[in-house]
Parts: C-alpha cells; sequence; structure tokens
C-alpha cells in the first residue's frame, strides 16, 4: 500500500532523516545539506558509508514493513510504503533517500551513480552524532 506524504510530513521525516545521517555534518558546519544534496553528507564522508556495489548489496539485505520514499524534488512526491518490497531505484538518474520508520538505515541514490558517486548505504549504528569531547585526565590522589 502506498501513501503520499503532505508537505508538512515530508519536511518532518527529512528533518528527522538529517537528525540522523546528517548530525555529524550539522555539527561541524551548521548545515544540513551540502551544495543542495542530502547524499553530500556521504560523498563528504560525513556520515559512514558504504558505495556502488557494496551499497546495493546491502540494500537488498534489507526488509522492513513499511519504509519512506523520498526524492530531493519536490516535484516528486515523497510517500511512505506498507508491505511493500524495497524499491529498485539504482541506475534511474535521480536523488532518492529510502529509510525505514525506525530510520535503522538508509540508502541514498544519486544521480551521479554513472560516475561513481552513489548510490550509498549507512546504518543509524554506525553515526557518531555531534562533535566528540575531550575526556577531562585524571586526577591523581
Amino acid at each position: 500500500m502506498q501513501h503520499a506524504l503532505t508537505s508538512e510530513a515530508r519536511h518532518a521525516w527529512l528533518q528527522e532523516w538529517r537528525e540522523v545521517y546528517a548530525a555529524g555534518l550539522h555539527a561541524a558546519t551548521g548545515q544540513w545539506k551540502i551544495d543542495g544534496f542530502e547524499w553530500h553528507v556521504f560523498s563528504f564522508q560525513h556520515a559512514r558509508a558504504r558505495n556502488s556495489q557494496h551499497s546495493l548489496a546491502a540494500y537488498a539485505a534489507e526488509s522492513a514493513p513499511d519504509f519512506v520514499v523520498c526524492p530531493e524534488s519536490h516535484r516528486l512526491p515523497a510517500v511512505r510504503l506498507v508491505g511493500a518490497r524495497l524499491p529498485q531505484i539504482a541506475g534511474r538518474g535521480s536523488d532518492i533517500l529510502v529509510a525505514p520508520a525506525d530510520l535503522a538505515w538508509t540508502m541514498a541514490f544519486t544521480h551521479e551513480e554513472t560516475q561513481e558517486i552513489g548510490p550509498y548505504f549507512s546504518r543509524r549504528e554506525w553515526i557518531v552524532a555531534g562533535p566528540r569531547r575531550e575526556v577531562p585526565a585524571r586526577r591523581r590522589r
């Protein structure tokens, strides 16, 4: 079953995605994306991800009861798919994010896949949010 997201729901979902996968970029720069592309968080290595064929294999191994498919272009609808198979988007030349409702993993398809820039697969557990803090040295007694 497919449900189109309202523009408000799309924005809210995208911000949740950013708070997971673009947290390092935001901590470093104050920005949520680079040059207008969400997936640049991976290409500029602000978040750990698998690339190219490795990402496609990881994506193919996933499943979820429901997930969101969110194109970068607002001219295309973002949808929540329930009880469906993961869409095969690779090679279409579009920038599209796919992730389950819990954001445990994400796939970022890119328009530059022919140049071996993407797609990118990442897991929430691979992301270290925020800047690293120094641990103060222990005092000697």
